[in-house]
């Protein structure tokens, strides 16, 4: 019976100990929802590219949706079966992404500083079609345009970069979490305790 209330006193200590967002969600909690954001941006980037809004070929769209998915899936599974090892995949997928976020946040921030550099000039081609008639008739030059919409790219992209690191940080306490309930089970599993009484 103390066994009991000892395993039950550890729980509660570890649910206590995997909480975040100023302690208000379960670590599990939280990466269901990162699950469930992810899988909503799967599923909005195949909507564009079925509606013709992205310029990205099929083939790396495809690939990034399917990749995306297994990520996502994987990552629902291992904490829906408590594994840690289905959340690697994931975690491994954010800390690449991160890597490309941070690049491209480093090329916004050239194209905002410099407007005539090479991100400012690759930045201005893609855009010359779609925002030089609102450049007209703000009576703005178009550099100047170039340089806002970069600025703002770069802090919505800085902003998805530490989303994604936030992703990882819970991502792997979630793994921590499965890992310590499954020392647990084995400590009091009945395998282990008929070995410890023979």
């Amino acid at each position: 019976m103390s066994s009991t209330s000892s395993e039950l006193n550890y729980i509660a200590k570890l649910d206590e100990q995997y909480r975040c967002c100023c302690g208000k969600l379960h670590i599990t909690t939280v990466t269901y929802i990162i699950t469930f954001v992810s899988t909503f941006f799967i599923v909005s980037n195949f909507m564009m590219k079925l509606s013709g809004y992205s310029e990205t070929a099929w083939d790396w769209e495809l690939l990034f949706l399917v990749v995306d998915s297994i990520a996502s899936v994987s990552l629902f599974y291992g904490v829906f079966v408590q594994k840690p090892a289905f959340i690697q995949p994931f975690v491994v997928l954010s800390i690449v992404t991160t890597s490309f976020l941070i690049l491209l946040a480093t090329s916004m921030a050239s194209a905002a500083l410099d407007p005539n550099s090479y991100s400012g000039q690759d930045l201005e081609l893609e855009m010359h079609k779609r925002l030089s008639d609102a450049a007209h008739q703000l009576s703005l030059q178009f550099k100047s345009v170039v340089s806002l919409v970069a600025s703002v790219c770069f802090v919505f992209v800085l902003l998805s970069a530490m989303a994604h690191c936030w992703y990882v940080y819970v991502a792997v306490k979630c793994a921590q979490y499965f890992r310590q309930l499954k020392k647990l089970d084995d400590v009091v599993s009945p395998d282990s305790v008929l070995a410890k009484s023979t």
